[in-house]
This record gives C-alpha cells, structure tokens and sequence, in this order.
C-alpha cells in the first residue's frame, strides 16, 4: 500500500488550508488607516511623508482594501476546485460562498471590525470574475482579441462594482 492518492490529497489540502487560517487570523485583527498610513511613510524605500501617502490612501484605499478582499477568496475558490476536482467547480463556488459568509459573521464579534453583506458581495464578485477567466481560457472559438476585450469589460465591471460595494457599504 503506497499511499500515493493520501500523499496527492494532502498535497492539495494544505494551500486551502493555509489559505483559511491566514484569512480568519487577518479577519481578527484591526489595522487602522492612521497605522498604516504611518507604517508605509516610515518603511517606503522611497521618502514619503505621512501627509503625502494619506492624500492617496484616502482617495484609493478600497482599491486594495476590496481588492485583496476579491483576492482572497479568488484564492481559495481555485484551491478548492484543485482540491475538489474541476467537475466539482459549482460546489467550489458554494463552499467558498459559505466560508465568505462565516468570515463576515466572525467579524461582528471582533472589536472594531463588523461584519458586512457587501464585503461578502466583494468576495463573489472575485470569484466570478475567476469564472469568466477560466471560461475565457476554454474557449477555442473566441480569438486573443475577443478574450482581452471581453476579460477587459469584466473586469472593468469587477471595478466598479468593488468601488461601487466599498463606498456604499451595507449591513
């Protein structure tokens, strides 16, 4: 007995959950906009002040705040579908869904952060923008040109729905 399907699943089972815990510790911590505006300032390789970054913090902070959140759960819907199979990707979405849905609920208890439909909104607009990247990537009828136009509006709508979500945050 070799072992060998064991050894394959552990192999795919730890990036998923490295990629869980690393989320539910981030998501229990609070790192304020002032302290992070001041680390930047103090730790760029290139000299900006605190008053210089937070002029661009303030007018773009949900690009990489939401962003990272659309990241994240990109992340971990690709490392449960190369855990699950690719003919389990609508059982990847839910699940990735489902666990979206509990970091959120986690949030409510933990001080200074809350818990937010919209970021949860967030985290599946990144999982469908994914979708349509490996639908893209499928299609043999569909020439270069038309894929980066297409992968293009997407995600221009990925965009504006994040700016959209992180500037009119609801419950």
């Amino acid at each position: 007995m070799g072992g060998g399907k064991l050894t394959n699943w552990k192999s795919r089972v730890w990036p998923l959950g490295l990629l869980l815990v690393g989320i539910f510790v981030s998501s229990s911590t609070v790192v304020t906009s002032k302290q992070f505006v001041k680390g930047i300032a103090d730790y760029s390789p290139v000299r900006v002040t605190e008053a210089q970054f937070s002029i661009f913090w303030n007018e773009w902070w949900w690009m990489f705040v939401k962003g990272w959140h659309a990241t994240e759960y990109v992340l971990v819907f690709l490392a449960l579908r190369h855990l699950l199979g690719r003919d389990r990707t609508l059982f990847a979405v839910l699940a990735t869904a489902i666990f979206a849905a509990s970091d959120e609920i986690h949030q409510i208890w933990v001080p200074r952060r809350g818990g937010r439909v919209s970021d949860w909104l967030i985290d599946l607009l990144g999982v469908s923008f994914c979708l349509v990247w490996l639908k893209l990537g499928k299609r043999d009828s569909m020439s270069a040109a038309s894929r980066i136009l297409t992968l293009g509006g997407v995600a221009m709508g990925l965009i504006g729905g994040l700016r959209f979500l992180a500037l009119n945050p609801f419950p």
